[in-house]
This record gives C-alpha cells, structure tokens and sequence, in this order.
C-alpha cells in the first residue's frame, strides 16, 4: 500500500525547470567541493541512480556497509560535493559506504527523491546483510533518511542495524520554535530559507505526510538512532522533536547537541576539532551497532565527550 500511494503522488506534481540561479549554485558546490582525504577509493556504480558511487578505505574493510544520503535542501548537491564527508566516515568507521545520486527538485519534486532512495536502499540490502547495514544522512538527507525507513518498514522490508542523522530536517512544515527570528544564532539558515526550500520539494503535496516530514509519522519499530546536531542552528527542534518522539515510541535514541557548532558542521568546519569528534562518535556507532549483529545493542558514550548529550 504504502509504494502505490508514493507512487501515486509521484505524477509530475509540482515539476518545473531549476531557475539559472539555483543551477549556478549546483555548479559552484560541486566546483568548490573538498577532495576527499588519501586512503580511499571511489568508485562510480552504474546500477544505482545518476551518478551513484562507492567511498572504500583502499585497506581492507569489514563487512559493514553505510548508505549514505546527501543534504542540500533537496535541491542540490550530489556524491562528489559529500565525498570528503563520506570518505572520513568510510576511513574512521573502516567501512564502505554507497552514495546515491538521488533526483533533485524542483525538476524532480517530491516525492521522487524518496523513490531513489528506496532504490537505493534495495540496491545494497542485495548486497549487504540488514545487520550491517546503517543508514547515515544530512540536513535534507537525514529527513530523507528517516522517511527512507518508514517507507520501507510500511513495505515490510527489513529495517538496518541503525540510523545516523546530521542536522536533519525532520519537519517541512517548518513549525519548531527554533526556526523562529531570532530564536537561535543560526549563521547558515533562517526559517525563511527552509519554508522557501520545502515549498520547491513539496510541489504542492502535504508538508505532514510522514515521507516528506517523518516528524508526523508512527516512528515505532525503527532501530537505533544516533543523532547529531549544532547548538545554533534553526532546525535544532527538529532534532529534538523527532528524538521525543521516536523515544516515546520504543525507538533507542542518542543526540550530540555540539553547543558552538552550526548547520551540519562535519561537513563545512573540515579542520575543526569537534568535526573529528563527530565523525568519531559516527564511526562508534557504525562498529557497535554492526558488530552487535542482532541490532540489539547500546552506543555506549563513555570517554566519547561531545559538547552536549542527551
């Protein structure tokens, strides 16, 4: 049921073409994209959509296998403006992670982006057990990825050993407190930018429907997730609504609040230290929830140290 109503409102609702400003900024984030560390190999995999990719350590790995979602507002980015990010988390975790370059908006609007992702997502549990499998995105891609899993979980497929968020945008109704003026000293994002973005993705389409704002959505029997988040940004709500929420429904939830940082700072503050605690905790969770095989255990925090945690 749940693929036929996706399907459904997948009808060119919304559809038209990217203005010449919006491409110019696709153009300069890809140009301006950080080259990933040495010590990994990438490689482009022509059965997933557009230009798909695999970030490998060029050591030996383990089995585990990171499905990673890439953020910008639905609108932009692609696997080549994340693979630095990617490649850390690939080198720290010692795991390889797929990229999917998913359809954008507005020549794409919702909710074909959720679409790619599910392709995607089946295109690795072919070749990945669900148990070492953890599913990581941000901003945009960590919403997505969160509405990847209810929408798999409605189509009864398995769900993967956990979650990794980044600053996800969890509400497209754009109603945390956080996103108000002056509420937060966001540097990155104000509430204006993200009603503007999700109109563009929605294309008309409900802003509460639980795949384009898994906010609103039954958040139960989904695994583990760890949640991360700068202390300033607009959608810090989001976090912490979603983590209410998924607790209240049985779900095991950790958030990083990182005080001082913004807007999905693994990926823009490449030379901070809190970066590469980030990207740390990430790696921890990968292993722990990976080597616990049965999906069934806890991230322990000891000696981890983010700024915040709850």
């Amino acid at each position: 049921m749940a693929l036929r109503q996706i399907d459904y409102v997948s009808k060119a609702r919304g559809a038209m073409p990217a203005s010449v400003a919006l491409l110019a900024r696709r153009e300069a984030m890809e140009r301006d994209a950080l080259a990933p560390p040495p010590g990994v190999v990438i490689r482009r995999e022509p059965a997933g959509p557009g230009r798909a990719e695999w970030v490998e350590p060029a050591s030996e790995c383990g089995a585990a296998t990171v499905l990673f979602l890439h953020g910008s507002g639905y609108s932009k980015g692609s696997p080549a403006t994340h693979r630095e990010l990617v490649a850390r988390i690939a080198l720290t975790a010692q795991t390889r992670a797929f990229v999917p370059d998913y359809r954008l908006t507005p020549e794409h609007p919702f909710p074909a982006a959720l679409l790619d992702a599910l392709q995607a997502y089946r295109f690795v549990l072919e070749r990945t057990a669900p148990n070492q499998l953890i599913v990581v995105g941000d901003s945009a891609g960590g919403g997505l990825a969160l509405a990847l899993l209810l929408a798999a979980r409605d189509c009864d497929m398995p769900m993967p050993a956990g979650v990794v968020t980044l600053s996800a945008w969890t509400d497209l109704a754009v109603t945390g407190p956080s996103t108000r003026p002056g509420a937060v000293d966001d540097p990155i994002v104000t509430g204006d930018m993200l009603r503007d973005a999700a109109d563009l993705y929605l294309g008309g389409a409900d802003p509460r429907s639980p795949y384009a704002s898994p906010l609103y959505g039954d958040l139960s029997k989904l695994p583990p997730l760890l949640m991360q988040v700068g202390g300033r940004e607009v959608m810090i709500d989001d976090t912490h609504r979603l983590a209410e929420s998924a607790r209240a429904a049985g779900v095991d939830v950790t958030v990083d609040v990182y005080e001082a940082m913004s807007h999905v700072f693994q990926w823009r503050a490449s030379t901070h230290p809190e970066r590469d605690n980030a990207v740390a905790r990430i790696a921890a969770f990968i292993k722990e929830r990976t080597e616990a095989g049965s999906g069934s255990g806890r991230l322990r925090t000891s000696g981890q140290g983010t700024s915040g945690r709850t």
